[in-house]
């Protein structure tokens, strides 16, 4: 019977961890494989002004949408935390966000600092958006209501 509540306990616990699935995301796992951002680029509007707060404390502020050289959608963001801003860019590939270019080094400052000048690592984004590109970017309008069809 010592087996059987070992066993019985080891098949609870595993369906309890396949039922909660940010149960192992960090502040800081890597954005390509980040779900907490990944949902929130699915469905946050693109702004200039304003941060949405993630599960885990994290602030995402979506800057652009636009159509890319294979058919989908890409999206640059702003992410920050107690350690730093971040500018990146996720495309969505077979109904999944997957950051494709990332900052190399943190912009420094708070939450509210967007694009200080002088920086030195905008260039890898601005190149991936420039060869990735395949238009310009979405309106607000057209950005919603692709939103509201789920990237369809």
């Amino acid at each position: 019977t010592g087996w059987g509540l070992a066993v019985a306990a080891s098949l609870v616990a595993a369906a309890g961890l396949l039922l909660t699935p940010d149960w192992n995301q960090q502040p800081g796992d890597s954005p390509a494989t980040d779900t907490l951002l990944a949902a929130a680029l699915e469905q946050t509007p693109s702004r200039g002004e304003g941060w949405d707060t993630l599960a885990d404390n994290r602030q995402i502020r979506s800057l652009l949408s636009f159509p890319n050289t294979r058919g989908g959608w890409c999206r640059e963001y702003l992410m920050s935390d107690v350690g730093g801003t971040w500018r990146g860019v996720a495309c969505r590939n077979e109904g999944q966000w997957t950051t494709e270019v990332l900052n190399a080094e943190l912009i420094p400052g708070a939450a509210n600092e967007y694009r200080p000048a002088g920086t030195s690592n905008t260039d890898d984004i601005n190149a991936f958006i420039a060869t990735h590109s395949s238009g310009i970017a979405l309106s607000l309008q057209a950005e919603a209501d692709l939103i509201a069809r789920k990237w369809q």
